[in-house]
């Protein structure tokens, strides 16, 4: 039953993740703002102009006192046209939300279906640095030390 939990839950991160970026990867840019600009030079089509951002928590407040001070967030590339975020996979200060949300907010949202997210995880605070602790931990890819059962 765990193996299929863990299954259930990567299949679930794999497909968020997919549909938010909509399969395209890469990068290079601005570090200071939080993301890079990112394309798929191998697409030329116009959603690619630009149009996909890599979000980098370490480039986000991640000091933290008490998991109150944390937020999960989405990390990773997002490109137009994505219909799903999901908050998985990173983990950042509260007090740097309206600067994660205006990164977000730069890349134009898809038409719809929009998805429900399920719950893949919570941010944390361990040893003074907000991390992301999945629900259902993966032994080839653990949770940091202290996120304990990791939901």
């Amino acid at each position: 039953m765990t193996k299929l939990r863990h299954v259930l839950s990567a299949f679930t991160l794999a497909c968020c993740i997919l549909v938010a970026c909509g399969g395209r990867t890469g990068g290079t840019g601005e570090p200071d703002s939080g993301g890079t600009a990112a394309s798929d030079a191998g697409d030329a089509s116009p959603l690619d102009a630009g149009s996909c951002v890599h979000i980098d928590v370490s480039a986000f407040d991640t000091s933290c006192v008490n998991d109150a001070d944390c937020l999960s967030v989405y990390a990773g590339v997002l490109c137009a046209g994505y219909n799903c975020i999901c908050a998985a996979g990173g983990a950042i200060n509260a007090n740097d939300e309206a600067r994660y949300q205006a990164l977000v907010s730069s890349v134009p949202a898809g038409s719809g279906p929009h998805c429900n997210c399920p719950f893949l995880g919570r941010a944390s605070c361990l040893q003074g640095r907000c991390v992301f602790c999945v629900a259902y931990p993966d032994p080839q890819n653990p949770d940091p030390p202290g996120c304990g059962d990791g939901g």
